[in-house]
């Protein structure tokens, strides 16, 4: 794909970087290494990812180079990219956009180990998520709800942001943490071809709405 960001064609996570040398050095030494994954791990649903030797993954748009054997199906070709030596981005998580620092740590657990591959015809399949909230104070009232990608709200108005979830819920925290499967919301499963994204933040103890617990 080619466009005005350069030339890339799909994203590749990578949780690992191993070098001796600086980070901030923009070389690329023989003992610079990566762990990524892909769709498509040797070790099946274990996929704890693959081990590259960095300076053996960059090469140009004609693949005559470290990349002249990579295979072309697609199981192959992605889990063995390659880096265009021109032109290339890598992007740092570091969490869910908040500036406002309202959110609560909130994580997500799926039974789900094997994710269908769509393109090849495969049908989705629901994510059946548990969504985890942490951090609470025993006592307090929260609200949990349900985000889209494109409706994250940049400025943390996550209260008034409308939503494509039919609604949000509340609940008065027992416990430092809570679980809710994501159906409680009303809004349907979260299939493996979709996202979703879940916020959880305080509230007055007087607001009004019923909690999970009342009704």
């Amino acid at each position: 794909m080619r466009s005005l960001l350069g030339h890339y064609d799909h994203i590749i996570p990578i949780w690992g970087l191993y070098s001796n040398h600086d980070l901030r050095d923009p070389a690329i030494y023989e003992d610079d290494y990566i762990v990524m994954a892909s769709n498509y791990g040797q070790d099946g649903i274990d996929n704890f990812g693959y081990v590259r030797s960095l300076n053996k993954m960059v090469d140009d748009l004609s693949m005559e180079g470290n990349c002249k054997h990579a295979q072309t199906y697609v199981e192959a070709s992605e889990a063995f990219p390659c880096f265009d030596k021109d032109l290339d981005y890598g992007v740092s998580i570091k969490g869910r956009r908040d500036p406002a620092g309202v959110l609560m740590p909130t994580s997500i657990a799926s039974p789900i180990l094997a994710e269908p591959n769509v393109r090849l015809g495969e049908s989705p399949v629901n994510m059946d998520f548990l969504v985890t909230a942490s951090g609470l104070t025993v006592g307090s009232k929260y609200e949990l709800k349900k985000f889209k990608f494109s409706e994250w709200p940049h400025d943390s108005s996550f209260a008034t942001t409308k939503t494509a979830a039919a609604n949000s819920i509340t609940f008065v925290a027992t416990e430092t943490s809570r679980t809710f499967h994501e159906n409680i919301m009303g809004n349907g499963p979260t299939l493996s071809n979709d996202s979703a994204y879940f916020a959880v933040w305080n509230l007055p103890l007087h607001d009004p709405r019923p909690t999970v617990d009342d009704e």
